[in-house]
Parts: C-alpha cells; sequence; structure tokens
C-alpha cells in the first residue's frame, strides 16, 4: 500500500468577493476531486494552513486533500484542478512540502510542464 501524502489546496478569492462565495467554489472543486483517486477531500484544518494564511478570512477556501504519494496520483489532482481553472476563471495555489504552485491562467502545454517539474522535485514513487 502506498503512503498517503497531503496536499493543500487554496482556491484564491475573486476581487470583491465574500467568503460565503469563496466557500462555496472550494466546496464544488471539493467535490469534484473527491472523484478522483483519493483517500479523503475536505476543509483544510486550521492546524494545517499554510505559513502565508494568517486567520479564518485567509485560509478560507482551502481543502486538504489526502491521496497516494504515487505519481500518477498527484498528476491526476494536478490535471483536475488544471481543468478546474481554466473552466472556472480562478486560481489554485497547491501546497505539497511547503512549495505552493499557482494555477493560473497557462497554456495546457506551459501548465503541463509546471506540474511534471513541481512533481518531479515531489515524487519519492
Amino acid at each position: 500500500m502506498a503512503a498517503v501524502v497531503g496536499v493543500a489546496l487554496g482556491v484564491r478569492p475573486l476581487p470583491g468577493e465574500d467568503l460565503a462565495e469563496l466557500d462555496r467554489s472550494a466546496r464544488l472543486l471539493a467535490a469534484e476531486l473527491a472523484e478522483l483517486d483519493v483517500e479523503s477531500v475536505g476543509p483544510l484544518p486550521a492546524a494545517r494552513a499554510p505559513e502565508h494564511a494568517k486567520g479564518l478570512g485567509s485560509w478560507m477556501g482551502w481543502l486538504l486533500v489526502e491521496l497516494p504519494s504515487q505519481a500518477a496520483s498527484l498528476t491526476a489532482l494536478f490535471a483536475a484542478v488544471a481543468a478546474w481553472t481554466a473552466r472556472t476563471h480562478r486560481t489554485v495555489e497547491l501546497t505539497l512540502d511547503g512549495e505552493t504552485l499557482k494555477v493560473e491562467g497557462a497554456t495546457p502545454a506551459q501548465l503541463d510542464q509546471l506540474i511534471h517539474a513541481f512533481l518531479a522535485r515531489h515524487s519519492t514513487r
């Protein structure tokens, strides 16, 4: 059985967006990600909030996705997030092992290169 890794995902707020709408967007993303081969998807516990998040308003919209630490599982997660950001025109930050990748407005080829480079630094399997 593969080890499980936790990836923090932060849906970034749109200009003028209130916390309720941000939370709704994060829940929609969580529902899509729950369809993947993941152990769990849910709100990010305050204790796991990224360093740059300060208080409820800053980490609202963050999720914790726990999944096998295999490259295929991580690639599927990143691809799903990339597809979601392309459809919704939102920005999502993915944090793994203290490194954050911001997914927004890249071409599919650029995003593919970025994701593969990021995963190469973090894949253990």
